[in-house]
């Protein structure tokens, strides 16, 4: 993007002074040419004198090629006088570490610190379990103060929090063991000091470290330890190393550092570009098409500068230029300023800050201004990038122009604030087997992709992810790809997720814990199915990447061949035609050869099935599929669904369909169904149908075998059906009724229900027989609208339905059969439950009778073993009951009531007759006014006066209900005290004028299981009317004529007395002279 640059002004380029601010600068004009002097002064850079304890060394740093030289001494001349047990531990975030490992004395211990980690820690956890050891070398960056170990820095700041880590380092050396530091500028300045004697200090060892840049001398580096605190007894190393132990500053890099007149090494080819190395830690490199003449050393312009610059006044073109961290380490780039000075020569034109990472231009790492000034005069322009995290993780950044904008003066960066170095990782590398993997459809099995991957990484013992992808024929929906972590030791954590839409298996490892064996062994399990019943042929091609959590490995494939899936055959089943006779138990499907199953390409039949069907003229209420037994298949809980079917005594499925009630018969299959324990298995099933008419058309029944993977083959048998006639069945109910004589007929039976079994046939017989017979014809059954007199001999045809009935009597048995030209179930239940008996005899002899139904048949004949005739013992108990008669004498009575006196009771019937045909005892007796009755008035009475006539017959009476009760103790009075003592119960009115309407009297007599039939006579009530009383006083009355006067009249009798009971008024009187007139 382009932005308005922000100027920083800068003084002009000084000549001598020496500043403490330096700014980075190269020079695009050239000036001078290398002479003499810029040699001596890097000669005397590299005159350094070894030492291990120099506190007071300092040292002027010398130039450096761009490429760096070998190391001056080779391993020959490395100190010899190493004793006692060392050990050296180096950071794998040093640069070409590989050379310092080969390069360390014979019998030294050598540790590799993982960059990537805390190697404080690590360096801890090992002397945890090491002791005794004379020395311990640490190769490692640092930086003033800093010691840089992975991703931990331990400095003064933090090194009591360390305390603990720094004991146990201190207690794997012995008394006098000793700890060398090697990272460039770790003992350097007041900072460096102070943190040689706090380590010393914590750890108890005696410490020596650098005070400038340890490696290459080539490149102003030396392998000398310059301050220590205590002793060192053993010898620094000196290894052969092309490169020092630095690296920028983790912050701004502001070139102070650099002093005026301090000028550096310079390579590369004129007129194509310059190159410093290890400026403040990095190294810089100018491209240019004409940069000649030039050189790199210290200036000022804003304060303390670097630069390149030439002898030419002619302005150039610049390319670019182009600062890397001096380890190779990455970075995160925040901020560059930019400075030019000199008069400027051309037009306007565009700077650019660009990202790069192993030579490549970062995508989004790039920031542009537009410079439109003709004098720029050395300002700073700011290229801010911190909130752009494109610039972060690059190795190296380019300021770099659109080829229009020239400069006569020089060129540089200042503020150079870069965080986060970090060593660049190696990415893993796959090596996948040879050769492809087949998956076959037939099987359906998973297969592995490459049970051969190999997994390295030389700079990561741990991977954090992997990418398996179906990248060539992937068919969405179809095509799996799975991973299942069974094993936490093989494993680790890694676990994985599918992705049906894109064929993606993307495999992690959380903290990135699992080793490279447990990847290998993961991506090696990994396997390929296609889910498809019909998968599709064309080759799979498989990709694997890795990650090691910074970098993906080189993606490799392995192709996946898949094959079509054959279907299974069913042999020898296909046309039998086996017979089902009807009762007969279930028959076998398979008739003939021994059915067989096959499959060209599936072991086992998993995930498959047998379904046996039936596709025509099935009877599904009826028709039952099932498995036969009594061989080596074997059912856990018959074919009820869930079921477990075993061959031989290996589980081979279960029911899933119980082949009954129209549904298929169906047996799923596990990895154990072969194709030879299938064979058994179809050999094994059934057809059968529990119905008593199963109907005789034909059933087709199919049998399909699925193998699993999506192809199934079938065969169809014929099943024939014998029909067998079934006898007809009937059931009824014996009411057992009680008839009494004189009531009406009563019903024999109920719930009568008869049927034929089959369709389409009828009944044609029913016979019942009746035992107990004593009154001849008078004993009658109504069968279907008709009365059957239960006489020998007699034949009748009924008026509901026609049948014929006979009748045959022997010993006192009637046997009654009933025909019929073809009657339905239905007809004969009602003519059965309308069958009704009585006796219409009135001197019918008591006692029980038994009608039983003792058989049916129907019109089905008896062939083929069938039968037409059910035997019947469906009985009806009738109790005859004979009961006691009552007769009255015709006529009536009559009653008179008495004139003015009592009225006379008289007899209600003195004529009454009783009998009993069962009883010669009666119980009781009830006779009742029941017609007029006048409460009151009315009185009935019967008196015991003679227990020879009456027996122990006693009455009471109910004057408020007319109802006079009489009764036999433990029913004991004769039929003839009964007769007398109901001739002499007696009926009298209490009213002076009675009511005259004739009363009617009713019998009732009880034999003490039976009541008679009451009758009644009726009773004529006359009222007299009662005759007024004169009633004179005694004495007479005395008359005395008078003497010469009137006499005087006497009354005849003051105290007479008149009475009417039923007047209180007369009507006329009569007084006469009837003596002596």
């Amino acid at each position: 993007m382009n932005m308005k640059p922000s100027h920083h002004p800068a003084p002009a380029v000084a000549s001598r002074p020496r500043s403490k601010r330096g700014l980075l600068m190269l020079a695009l004009e050239p000036r001078l040419m290398f002479d003499g002097a810029v040699v001596a002064t890097a000669a005397v850079a590299d005159t350094h004198v070894d030492a291990t304890r120099d506190t007071s060394a300092t040292r002027s740093d010398a130039a450096a090629p761009a490429t760096p030289a070998a190391a001056e001494r080779p391993v020959a001349e490395q100190s010899a006088a190493v004793s006692g047990r060392q050990v050296v531990f180096i950071d794998s975030g040093v640069r070409d570490y590989q050379s310092l490992v080969s390069q360390m004395p014979p019998g030294t211990e050598v540790v590799m610190l993982d960059g990537r980690g805390d190697g404080l820690a690590q360096i801890a956890r090992w002397a945890q379990s090491h002791s005794g050891y004379s020395a311990i070398h640490i190769l490692s960056h640092g930086t003033e103060g800093n010691l840089l170990l992975g991703t931990q820095t331990l400095n003064g700041a933090n090194m009591a929090s360390h305390q603990a880590e720094l004991s146990s380092i201190g207690q794997a050396l012995s008394a006098d063991g000793d700890i060398l530091l090697y990272g460039c500028n770790i003992a350097a300045g007041q900072a460096g000091a102070t943190f040689v004697d706090s380590l010393a200090r914590y750890t108890q060892a005696d410490v020596a470290a650098s005070t400038d840049m340890t490696g290459a001398s080539s490149l102003g580096g030396d392998w000398v330890l310059e301050r220590s605190s205590g002793h060192i007894d053993v010898a620094g190393l000196r290894p052969a190393y092309s490169y020092l132990l630095a690296q920028p500053v983790n912050g701004t890099t502001t070139f102070d550092n650099v002093s005026y007149g301090q000028y550096f090494a310079i390579g590369g080819s004129h007129g194509v570009g310059l190159s410093a190395s290890n400026v403040e830690g990095w190294d810089v490199l100018l491209k240019s098409a004409a940069a000649t003449n030039c050189y790199i050393g210290a200036d000022t312009m804003t304060g303390q500068t670097l630069m390149i610059s030439g002898g030419s006044n002619d302005g150039m073109p610049l390319a670019y230029m182009l600062l890397s961290a001096n380890n190779g380490y990455l970075f995160d780039l925040a901020r560059v300023d930019v400075a030019i000075a000199g008069p400027s020569i051309g037009s306007s034109g565009v700077v650019r800050l660009v990202g790069y990472r192993d030579g490549v231009a970062v995508s989004g790492a790039i920031w542009s201004l537009m410079l439109t000034d003709t004098n720029l005069g050395g300002q700073l322009i700011s290229f801010n990038v911190s909130g752009n995290d494109a610039f972060k993780g690059i190795d190296s950044f380019r300021i770099q122009t659109d080829g229009s904008y020239q400069v006569t003066g020089a060129f540089g960066v200042d503020n150079v604030t870069a965080t986060n170095f970090r060593a660049p990782t190696v990415a893993p590398v796959l090596t996948p087997s040879g050769g492809s993997s087949a998956y076959s459809g037939g099987t359906g099995n998973a297969v592995t992709v490459d049970s051969g991957m190999i997994v390295t990484d030389t700079d990561s013992a741990t991977q954090a992810s992997a990418t398996v992808a179906i990248t060539g024929n992937f068919r969405s929906g179809e095509d799996l790809l799975a991973f299942s972590n069974s094993n936490s030791v093989t494993f680790g954590n890694i676990s994985a997720s599918y992705n049906s839409s894109t064929g993606i298996l993307t495999m992690t490892s959380s903290g990135a814990t699992a080793t490279l064996a447990q990847w290998q062994a993961a991506l090696r399990a990994v396997t390929y199915q296609d889910t498809s019943l019909s998968p599709n042929t064309a080759t799979r091609t498989i990709s694997f990447t890795v990650n090691d959590g910074g970098n993906d490995s080189t993606t490799v494939t392995r192709n996946v061949t898949v094959a079509a899936n054959v279907a299974p055959v069913i042999g020898n089943l296909n046309g039998d035609n086996p017979t089902f006779t009807e009762k007969g138990g279930a028959v076998k499907l398979e008739t003939g050869s021994a059915v067989t199953v096959t499959d060209s390409d599936s072991p086992d039949f998993n995930g498959g099935n047998v379904t046996v069907r039936i596709t025509a003229n099935g009877q599904y209420s009826q028709d039952a599929l099932g498995i036969d037994t009594s061989g080596t298949v074997a059912l856990s809980s018959g074919t009820s669904v869930g079921s477990v079917v075993t061959v031989g005594g290996v589980a081979i499925g279960v029911i899933a369909g119980d082949g009954v009630s129209g549904h298929d018969l169906v047996i799923t299959f596990n990895s154990n169904a072969t194709p030879a324990r299938v064979s058994i298995l179809v050999a094994a099933l059934t057809f059968n149908n529990g119905s008593s008419d199963p109907g005789t058309a034909s059933r087709t029944v199919n049998v399909s075998v699925n193998d699993g993977h999506g192809a199934s083959s079938s065969g169809n048998v014929v099943v024939s059906i014998a029909a067998v006639n079934d006898a007809p069945t009937a059931t009824a109910t014996g009411r057992n009724p009680a008839f009494t004589i004189g009531d009406a007929a009563v019903q024999v039976f109920s719930g009568a229900s008869f049927s034929t079994v089959e369709a389409g046939q009828s009944l044609l017989q029913l016979t019942l027989t009746v035992s107990g017979l004593h009154d001849g014809s008078s004993e009658i059954l109504t069968i279907d609208g008709s009365s059957v007199a239960l006489t020998n001999g007699n034949t009748l045809t009924s008026a509901g339905n026609g049948l014929s009935i006979s009748v045959s009597v022997s010993g006192g048995v009637a046997t009654v059969t009933l025909v019929s030209s073809g009657m339905s179930g239905a007809t004969a239940s009602s003519v059965v439950n309308g069958i009704t008996y009585r006796d219409s005899s009135s001197s019918a002899i008591g006692g029980s009778r038994v009608v039983t139904l003792t058989s049916v048949r129907d019109s089905g004949g008896t062939g083929n073993g069938g039968a037409d005739t059910t035997i019947l013992a469906v009985a009806s108990s009738i109790m005859v009951g004979v009961v006691p008669v009552v007769s009255v004498s015709g006529g009536s009575s009559a009653f008179t009531a008495g004139d003015n006196m009592a009225s006379t009771p008289v007899a209600v019937d003195s004529g009454m007759t009783v009998t009993d045909t069962a009883s010669s005892t009666l119980a009781s007796a009830t006779v009742s006014i029941t017609g007029n009755f006048h409460a009151g008035e009315d009185i009935l009475a019967f008196s015991n006066g003679n227990s020879s006539l009456y027996g122990n017959i006693v009455a009471s009476y109910n004057n408020g209900t007319g109802v006079l009760t009489m009764t036999s103790s433990g029913a004991t009075a004769t039929l003839a005290q009964w007769q007398a003592a109901l001739r002499a119960v007696t009926y009298t009115d209490s009213a002076v004028t009675p009511n005259t309407a004739t009363r009617t009297i009713s019998f009732q007599v009880n034999d003490g299981s039976a009541s008679s039939t009451t009758v009644s006579r009726a009773l004529t009530v006359t009222a007299v009317d009662q005759t007024p009383v004169a009633t004179g006083s005694g004495g007479s009355a005395a008359f005395a004529a008078g003497d010469n006067t009137v006499s005087t009249p006497v009354v005849v009798d003051s105290g007479i007395t008149v009475s009417d009971l039923d007047n209180s008024t007369l009507a006329s009187a009569t007084v006469s002279i009837t003596g002596n007139f």
